[in-house]
């Protein structure tokens, strides 16, 4: 009878501790919340050996260092880990990605007491994410891989025939650009005057920017280094889930592949143009801006873009 179980509700259960090691026998499960199980302080190795699994929730529990097994979730599509706070002293981490979590599209970490090694090194490989919720933590360095996300994603859905290209942007809260950004600064625009031979085709990858405020688009130039007026290159960035509240970053990736038009370079390549700038739609702000590129040393080069 219990194998053919699809949805169990086990959530506000506040005396469950643990769950069985024979739940990895429900083939059929498709959904399992054991959210509020305040007591709840971790999730067996057998987690792992349910193959339909497309949602779980494990929000407002104890849990800190979720299973390793988690990983072999393929069909799982939401994950949660969300907290109120995690007790003093208690990190979360998540485990090692492995190439796993193929249809991961939502994964939610908020308030859990993220520290820097607490995200995997590997997060980059979630390549079906389209939604990373860290507000909330602690950490001060993301992942190098973390650039990777929505990348596949922008490529097969996001990219129009358009003048217009929607962004995906990461949000943390907090008001501190990380040093990973090389160029940094105060203002509602950025310009940086690109290095020489800057692209290299099948390697650079695009812009990763961050900004501190409210933010619903950006405009992106690229300006040619002996300016015509005429071969300029303009794209308008919307961002597809920006919000409004509390202090935020935004972390996005303008992509090269999106940002480039040939009709509209006329005939120069990319090394012909010496300047990027990106104009923010909020107010006079701090900002970061990054080239990125594949063999980037800070990236883990291990993890495929694709």
């Amino acid at each position: 009878m219990l194998k053919g179980l699809v949805n169990p509700n086990v959530s506000f259960c506040s005396k469950l501790e643990t769950l069985p090691g024979d739940i990895g026998d429900l083939g059929n499960l498709v959904k399992l919340d054991v959210s509020w199980c305040s007591k709840l302080e971790s999730l067996p190795e057998e987690i792992g050996d349910l193959d339909n699994l497309v949602k779980l929730k494990a929000s407002y529990t104890q849990i800190s260092q979720p299973s390793y097994s988690i990983v072999q979730l393929n069909k799982l599509i939401f994950l949660s880990f969300e907290r109120q706070c995690l007790e003093d002293g208690v990190y979360f981490v998540f485990p090692q990605v492995d190439g796993g979590l193929r249809s991961l599209q939502i994964l939610d970490l908020s308030f859990c007491n993220l520290m820097d090694e607490g995200l995997p090194e590997d997060v980059g490989c979630l390549s079906s994410l389209k939604e990373l919720h860290l507000s909330g933590n602690n950490f001060e360095h993301l992942p190098g891989s973390i650039a990777l996300l929505n990348i596949s994603s922008l490529h097969q859905h996001d990219i129009s025939a358009s003048d217009s290209l929607s962004l995906r942007a990461l949000l943390s809260w907090g008001k501190n650009i990380p040093s990973w950004f090389h160029h940094r600064g105060f203002d509602k625009s950025v310009s940086v005057n690109l290095p020489e031979n800057w692209y290299v085709h099948d390697n650079f990858l695009g812009f990763v920017a961050c900004y501190c405020a409210e933010l619903i688009d950006i405009t992106a130039h690229l300006i040619p280094l002996c300016d015509d007026g005429m071969s300029g290159i303009t794209q308008t960035l919307s961002l597809s889930n920006h919000s409004y509240g509390y202090p935020k970053i935004y972390f996005f990736l303008v992509p090269f592949v999106g940002l480039w038009d040939t009709s509209k370079a006329k005939g120069k390549t990319p090394n012909d143009y010496g300047l990027i700038t990106l104009c923010f739609s909020g107010e006079m702000k701090k900002y970061g801006l990054r080239l990125l590129y594949k063999d980037d040393p800070e990236l883990d080069h291990r993890y495929p873009l694709l």
